[in-house]
């Protein structure tokens, strides 16, 4: 991570984050079944033809579906802006996963083919916004998805020590190395004076205060998410016939519970790609039974 990165110096970062990031976690919003549910049918027919009707990918598509519609209205300016995260969160599900289609162009390609044969034009609205990227501009993605993830995490007051700046710290470095592309260094800019601010709260926190701090917060996360999960097994346990499902989701909860001396951040990620599987299962559920 040292020394100066270039990157291509026309790609334009600007307006992207933290508005976009901030939509798309607006439009994915649990709460609207019925939304979600319009582009089941289409997001298990893309899976079938992409990714092995791996369950998951649904989930993620469904979540892609949404944000579409969510940045549909927007103006020609706006739409470029929001559809270079659509490809960012694109990417981010096709990089790790064995599907048919190899590279994402070639899998954004497939999945407007794919809809267009069940009469849908959702996934049209990005195309011809992709020719930008390259590898270097998605790890620049991820890196700024990170860094404002930490400013969100500083703007609900959890953190309260200054060695809580250091996974910031870490994504500023590495990003400030690409100095050639003058609207990333904007951007970074931005995201510094807003660390600025919530820095003066900060305080020099001992080793020991700083575990204990730590400890206890991790330990209620945990017990919180836990009784939360399980309350809404036993309900589902007991009211529907769906007892296959738990047993898987028990599974996955133990698995977890095992890792759970794991740092901080790896623990998160893990929960991320059980909580996926979880809430796929769920609205599977809730679906049914919302047809008795």
């Amino acid at each position: 991570m040292q020394g100066t990165k270039n990157v291509n110096v026309n790609f334009d970062f600007s307006g992207i984050f933290p508005t976009c990031m901030y939509e798309f976690n607006t439009a994915i919003r649990p709460a609207d079944f019925e939304k979600r549910r319009k582009y089941n049918n289409l997001c298990k027919n893309i899976g079938k033809a992409l990714a092995n009707n791996d369950p998951s990918f649904t989930l993620t598509c469904e979540d892609l579906s949404l944000y579409l519609e969510h940045i549909k209205g927007k103006g020609d300016n706006e739409k470029k802006r929001y559809c270079k995260y659509f490809f960012h969160k694109l990417n981010n599900e096709l990089k790790d996963q064995s599907y048919s289609c190899v590279g994402e162009k070639k899998c954004y390609d497939q999945i407007i083919s794919t809809e267009q044969s069940d009469n849908n034009n959702l996934f049209k609205i990005c195309h011809g916004e992709y020719n930008d990227f390259d590898e270097k501009i998605y790890t620049i993605f991820d890196y700024l998805d990170k860094l404002y993830t930490e400013l969100k995490w500083f703007s609900y007051d959890i953190y309260k020590c200054l060695s809580d700046s250091d996974p910031f710290n870490e994504y500023m470095k590495f990003l400030r190395d690409f100095h050639n592309n003058i609207t990333l260094q904007s951007v970074l800019d931005e995201a510094n004076e807003k660390y600025n601010n919530y820095r003066r709260k900060l305080r020099d926190c001992s080793v020991a205060a700083n575990l204990i701090y730590y400890s206890s917060w991790t330990v209620g996360i945990l017990f919180v998410l836990t009784f939360s999960i399980i309350i809404f097994i036993l309900i589902l346990y007991k009211y529907t016939s769906y007892s296959p499902y738990i047993q898987q989701i028990l599974s996955n909860l133990k698995h977890l519970w095992n890792n759970r001396s794991e740092e901080q951040h790896e623990l998160y990620n893990l929960f991320d790609r059980e909580y996926k599987n979880l809430t796929y299962n769920s609205y599977r559920i809730l679906y049914n039974t919302a047809q008795y």
